[in-house]
């Protein structure tokens, strides 16, 4: 990756809005708040904002600036975490001046005028921890490592998915060794509330077995609110299901009413080493070869990807 030409874009940027998906995970919100820092504490007559309406609450985050149109008019946008525009938090990145897409996603949908992609990394947060341990001329801070930490902790889940890799563990290092209580944010990103703990035991009641390698569960919307949690939180429960050896693929949906007062589903896909994210394409999905998202199915949609998956296997 060209890292002297994303720091010149940075350099030649009076404004900078700094977005990530929607639904965002640690990862997510991880790189763009480290960005967001790490800019401010180099730079610190340059205006930096990091946009989003929806809110992380797998640990904790500043809140995300409030900007007007004028602003994002005049600035460079950087994307961070976010294959698709579909799926970016708050549309107006593209009335920017300039838009960059950093990702780690596989590239299918290219967009930007520029794109700082990476598909061997873990995580968009190893990519700026490689970035801004390369710049030496400039501060990397505890707080900056703090954020990437979290985000690269939790999208390898522990530094056990199938994508984590020498530089990824190398990665970790560096940012350890800015101080980091390595134990705190472990228990800050993944310790669980009652609530949580009694919602991982619906979850496991509710998981239904095909051929003895295919596990899912369907939650319908009264129930994850019963547990205090929204669609989001309740799909990232599909890590509780990866921990089974018998599991080669995994999922959890869930289902809530359309316009029209049909169901539909949104689903989380998972995989040991099996590539599901195809799959998810077809359905106007998509994501890692392993670890995949589709959403607004119905059905006919929901069947026709159990079948697929079990398929796959």
């Amino acid at each position: 990756m060209n890292y002297d030409a994303l720091r010149k874009e940075i350099e030649n940027a009076e404004y900078i809005t700094i977005y990530r998906h929607i639904n965002p995970d640690c990862d997510a919100t991880g790189s763009q708040f480290a960005l967001q820092n790490w800019i401010k504490e180099n730079w610190n007559t340059k205006h930096v904002y990091a946009v989003g309406k929806e809110v992380n609450t797998q640990g904790y985050w500043p809140s995300n600036d409030i900007v007007n149109d004028v602003i994002i008019q005049k600035s460079l946008a950087i994307v961070c975490d976010t294959a698709n525009t579909a799926r970016i938090d708050d549309m107006r990145y593209a009335q920017a001046k300039r838009i960059l897409k950093v990702d780690h996603h596989p590239n299918h949908e290219p967009f930007g005028d520029v794109m700082f992609v990476n598909d061997h990394a873990a995580a968009v947060c190893e990519i700026l921890t490689d970035f801004f341990a390369s710049q030496n001329d400039l501060i990397f801070s505890k707080k900056t490592a703090t954020y990437l930490y979290k985000g690269l902790l939790t999208d390898t889940l522990n530094y056990t998915t199938n994508n984590t890799t020498p530089n990824t563990l190398q990665c970790g290092a560096i940012l350890a060794s800015k101080g980091l209580d390595l134990s705190s944010i472990s228990h800050e990103v993944f310790d669980n509330s009652i609530k949580g703990f009694q919602f991982t035991g619906y979850v496991i009641s509710h998981t239904k077995i095909i051929e003895e390698h295919m596990a899912y569960v369907v939650i319908p919307k009264e129930d994850h609110e019963a547990y205090g949690l929204d669609a989001g939180q309740a799909r990232s429960y599909v890590g509780k299901l990866g921990n089974v050896r018998d599991f080669h693929i995994w999922a959890v949906f869930n289902q809530r009413m359309s316009e029209n007062g049909t169901i539909i589903y949104d689903g989380s896909l998972r995989s040991k080493k099996t590539p599901i994210n195809d799959i998810a394409e077809k359905y106007g999905g998509g994501g890692h070869p392993c670890a995949a998202g589709v959403k607004n199915l119905s059905e006919e949609d929901f069947q026709e990807i159990l079948s697929l998956l079990v398929a796959r296997i």
